[in-house]
């Protein structure tokens, strides 16, 4: 009986996983490319298997392989992220993380459909450190299977190495229970450092603004960043590409954490932001603007 047992706790111990913190993340075109980001816990040459067809976790018999494009030790983590392109829009791409100690669960994500056609998406923010309402946010996002999550900052309050660990833990409560992943589209708070969200999150512009485009110009939404400069650069950069685009957008939406006019009193108003976008915003015909902050 005590060998059995003893088979039993090796087995498990094999089984455990050897990669956590799974997360999609969209920056580019989310019709045919995202970011799969995870924390390689133990293990060496670790790859994501995908494909259209699920597989379940048979590595071997997915189309694709695929090795970290980046590893970044960060936060307390060996963070890895492999940059998948030429997909196929509107299709579920299924995959595992391989490594020499583990096989990681089955998960899955859809790509943004290249058609205009409806489709549901989560913006939110603000979840700090109270985790028991992160938590129960995030089984909602789960039960919603939304599109992709917009996130409008203050993921963290001090942006220490656990409070990101167990930030990204309570985010695999988003996860669906069929292992669908809501790719994730965040923007940084006042409570996010410099690098935080571009290195948590694989962010190809260190600035962290950037924008998305969805279903055929149906809808696009700018993330931009209120923690810096908001004219200059950042602003050339939105009036320069709305005018590129100007006309060919259905729905035009930005999210950023700043409001321009908070609705409490202990919140200074702002001035910055107001006084960089505003006007593009007003010119432009925006849709829909998403504040954070003011809780």
């Amino acid at each position: 009986m005590k060998k059995i047992m003893l088979v039993l706790c090796l087995m498990s111990l094999m089984l455990s996983a050897a990669t956590d913190k799974y997360r999609v993340v969209w920056q580019g075109n989310p019709e045919s490319e995202a970011k799969v980001i995870w924390n390689q816990v133990s293990g060496i040459d670790a790859q994501i298997h995908y494909g259209k067809l699920d597989h379940g976790q048979d590595a071997a018999s997915y189309a694709n392989a695929k090795s970290p494009d980046a590893a970044l030790a960060y936060k307390g983590m060996d963070n890895r992220t492999v940059n998948l392109t030429g997909l196929e829009a509107d299709t579920n791409y299924y995959f595992v993380i391989q490594d020499s100690d583990s096989t990681s669960e089955r998960y899955y994500f859809r790509t943004a459909p290249a058609i205009k056609a409806p489709f549901k998406f989560i913006q939110g923010g603000d979840s700090r450190n109270n985790r028991d309402v992160r938590v129960d946010g995030n089984q909602l996002v789960a039960k919603l299977r939304p599109l992709f999550v917009s996130f409008g900052g203050d993921m963290i309050s001090s942006g220490t190495d656990a409070e990101w660990q167990g930030w990204l833990d309570d985010w695999q409560h988003s996860i669906a229970s069929d292992g669908r992943i809501p790719p994730i589209v965040p923007i940084r708070g006042n409570h996010e450092s410099a690098n935080h969200i571009p290195n948590i999150f694989s962010l190809d512009n260190a600035d962290a603004y950037y924008k998305i485009t969805v279903a055929d110009n149906l809808f696009c939404q700018y993330l931009l960043n209120s923690e810096i400069d908001t004219a200059g650069d950042q602003k050339d950069w939105l009036i320069a590409d709305l005018e590129a685009n100007k006309g060919q957008v259905t729905f035009l939406s930005a999210s950023y954490h700043k409001p321009m006019r908070p609705h409490v009193s202990h919140k200074s108003e702002g001035d910055d932001v107001y006084d960089a976008w505003s006007t593009a915003f007003w010119d432009y015909r925006f849709d829909l603007l998403a504040e954070n902050d003011s809780h």
